[in-house]
């Protein structure tokens, strides 16, 4: 699955190794020996440590204020068009960045 991120080489940030639970599964306690995979409760999911392009994992978008259309709704937003839409807001031109302005919710 491509993730779209950048290589540990060229990012310091990147881990060199990623896990990712399987699907109704998370992880839990440490690595102690204790039981570190396990069954994840009704509820439990959309919390920190899991893979941001799993379709079932979905955040929430809010924008509203100066600038911004009332009563938009939009179906989804990828995280990559956040910056590009509050640098137009600012009128601070970003060049050479992944996402796109979100021309739909603007005035």
């Amino acid at each position: 699955m491509p993730l779209w991120w950048p290589q540990p080489s060229a990012n310091q940030q990147v881990g060199a190794l990623l896990l990712a639970a399987k699907t109704g599964y998370s992880f839990a306690a440490g690595v102690t020996g204790e039981k570190t995979v396990v069954d994840a409760p009704e509820g439990s999911l959309g919390t920190h440590g899991y893979v941001s392009s799993d379709p079932e994992i979905q955040a929430l978008f809010i924008a509203s204020g100066r600038g911004i259309k009332s009563g938009m709704k939009l179906q989804s937003v990828d995280n990559v068009d956040v910056a590009p839409t509050a640098a137009k807001l600012l009128g601070v031109e970003l060049k050479n960045v992944d996402g796109k302005v979100l021309t739909e919710i603007l005035r």
